[in-house]
């Protein structure tokens, strides 16, 4: 269970308060700007599988493959720049920030040319289940005022890019082996399971993205003469998930039979439960006044963009093996007292 809780911050201010003593005084500045970037990567590899083996048991038989791989990730920027004092002031405040989460998870379950034999249930099953909880937030705020001019901007954005990609498999296979040690003629050796109870082929992927963004920035100018406000927040969020599930018997055997009064079933199954839950939201506020003159102007913008692209496949079916100039097929069976899905 690979997991990353990540926690990226960043403040920036800045003051500049002056009072103006003659014509030939400085005017006030002061800027702040601050920036975060958080970037988690995950790359997990999970299998469990029989190859050419035998297997009995007395009881039931399970073979899991079981990912579940975490990001949790929050990522904040935050500037305050404040000018004012007696004359011309500029006060500016910027803040961006920026979040980069990246799953892959290949997670397989395999049986190739192998025997099992169980007096209970055998349940063969591959899952994924890759979450992200990111959250960005950008906040900025620019003052700036006293007796004159007065200027100020404040701008915050925020961006969260989460990519989930996986590839759930659950596989029984034959295998190509020597029909006599040493030769190269191959013949196909089929995996065999044999139940008193329901076999299962499971392949599953519950992959979730939850990510929120949030740009605010605020401005506020004025005092005594002409004042000009201008403040822009915005945010953006991209979330990707790309899965494939394949649960499949190929070239192989199996066999439910009866537990007691209840019918052994075969039961082939793949499924995807993926889902993105995304909220970006941009706010912007702004004020000039007092005086004289005065300007406001305020923007915001968001954006989201959200993709889940999934693959499903559920199979029963025989196979043709090519290997060194020989066409090997393998047939399939699949027999239970109850029912086949």
């Amino acid at each position: 269970e690979a997991q990353i809780r990540s926690l990226a911050v960043s403040l920036g201010i800045s003051v500049n308060v002056e009072s103006k003593k003659s014509e030939d005084s400085p005017a006030a500045l002061a800027i702040a700007a601050a920036g975060t970037a958080s970037g988690n990567v995950i790359i997990s590899d999970v299998r469990a599988s029989l190859r050419g083996s035998q297997t009995w048991s007395s009881s039931d038989v399970f073979v899991s493959a079981d990912d579940k791989a975490l990001i949790e990730a929050i990522s904040v920027g935050a500037s305050v720049g404040v000018s004012g004092g007696g004359g011309d002031a500029t006060g500016l405040g910027f803040s961006a920030s920026i979040g980069v989460n990246v799953i892959t998870t290949d997670t397989e379950a395999l049986i190739v040319g192998s025997t099992v034999t169980a007096d209970g249930t055998v349940d063969f099953s591959a899952e994924s289940d890759a979450q992200i909880t990111a959250l960005t937030l950008g906040f900025s705020a620019g003052g700036a005022g006293g007796g004159g001019k007065a200027i100020t901007v404040a701008g915050a954005g925020s961006g969260s890019v989460n990519i989930i990609t996986s590839s759930v498999e659950a596989r029984v296979e034959a295998d190509l082996v020597p029909v006599i040690d040493g030769l190269t003629e191959l013949m196909a050796r089929p995996s065999v399971i044999t139940a008193i109870g329901n076999v299962q082929v499971r392949a599953k992927d519950d992959s979730n993205i939850v990510a929120n963004a949030g740009g605010g920035a605020v401005a506020i100018g004025g005092g005594g003469g002409d004042a000009t406000a201008g403040a822009l927040g915005a945010a953006v969020g991209v979330n990707i998930i790309l899965n494939t599930v394949v649960a499949t018997v190929e070239g192989s055997s199996i066999t439910a039979n009866h537990a007691g009064t209840a019918a052994g079933e075969v039961i082939v199954m793949a499924e995807s439960d993926a889902d993105i839950v995304s909220t970006s939201v941009g706010l912007s506020g702004g004020g000039a006044g007092a005086g004289g003159s005065g300007l406001s102007l305020t923007g915001a913008a968001s954006g989201s963009g959200n993709d889940i692209t999934s693959t499903i496949e559920a199979s029963v079916k025989s196979v043709v093996f090519e290997e060194e100039g020989q066409i090997i097929e393998a047939m399939t069976s699949v027999s239970a007292d109850g029912s086949v899905s």
